[in-house]
């Protein structure tokens, strides 16, 4: 299976592959083949998870949430700040490219 890391991380599906370096990926996959190997040679019963996991990552999406929340509250605090600011709002697409091939540009 670590033959074929290196193109599973060039798949357009896979590019969270990437986010990790490459002896943390062989590394893992090292590990899982000797839990698998132990396992179904008996040598290990079946995992027993911890409740402990459960509770760190409630408190992890808690921490999440609150992040979110906060810019979700900054950013309808500013937007109603301009509203209440200002009579007219208007908005433009410039194009960048013209813009920057004219004479206002030099």
């Amino acid at each position: 299976m670590a033959k074929h890391l290196t193109q599973l991380k060039k798949l357009t599906d896979r590019l969270w592959l990437q986010e990790a370096t490459a002896t943390t990926l062989q590394q893992s996959l090292g590990n899982l083949e000797t839990a698998f190997k132990t396992f179904f040679a008996h040598r290990a019963k079946f995992p027993k998870f911890k409740s402990k996991n459960s509770k760190q990552v409630k408190r992890v999406a808690k921490v999440h949430d609150k992040i979110a929340n906060t810019r979700q509250d900054f950013l309808h605090k500013l937007s109603r700040k301009l509203v209440d600011e200002n009579q007219v709002i208007g908005s433009e697409k410039l194009n960048k490219k013209r813009l920057a091939r004219s004479q206002l540009a030099k």
